[in-house]
């Protein structure tokens, strides 16, 4: 009877070991496909997001861009000036692209365009401009789309930028870029 019990042990340890080599690979297996569905869907959107601090003001010997507690880029200047955004280009051309700005000034605009330079900043192209409106002030989502903007240059080594000219302060209020974005 001692003899019998050993045995079913051992067909029990068997067992075991074949299920757990059988659980594992099956786990090993959902984890390759949800990788896989992973990476899937990385490549098929590349979205990266910068907040307005990351914009550095262009062509001016003093700094009259601030960046608040929100990271976002206000232009404290009476007049206007110019942000350059810079952004990541790791994967392709640009699909679509979007701004979010403010505009504080009544009678003056917020405009913005994308561009993509190869690496020596020499050859690039850009989209058409967009703007905020010349009468009120408030909030702007500028957005760019691939086949209705030109955004299809691809250069193997380049970069990305947004450039937006802000209008100065008005009576303490300021304008500037919330945030920006490029998908690829």
């Amino acid at each position: 009877m001692k003899h019998i019990n050993i045995l079913s042990t051992k067909n029990l340890n068997k067992q075991f070991t074949k299920n757990c080599f059988t659980k594992k690979y099956a786990t090993s297996g959902f984890a390759i496909l949800l990788f896989t569905a992973i990476a899937q869907t990385n490549v098929q959107a590349d979205n990266k997001f910068y907040p307005g601090a990351s914009c550095v003001e262009t062509n001016d010997t003093t700094s009259e861009i601030i960046y608040d507690s929100f990271a976002r880029a206000r232009n404290t200047a009476s007049g206007s000036n110019t942000v350059v955004c810079p952004a990541v280009k790791d994967a392709s051309a640009i699909d679509d692209a979007h701004v979010s700005v403010l505009d504080n000034h009544p009678n003056g605009r917020v405009s913005c365009i994308v561009q993509t330079r190869d690496r020596t900043g020499n050859i690039g192209e850009w989209t058409i401009t967009r703007q905020s409106s010349l009468s009120g002030t408030g909030n702007y989502n500028f957005n760019w789309f691939n086949g209705l903007d030109d955004l299809n240059y691809n250069p193997s080594d380049g970069y990305h930028f947004v450039r937006c000219s802000l209008p100065g302060s008005f009576g303490g209020a300021r304008s500037g870029v919330n945030s920006y974005g490029i998908n690829e």
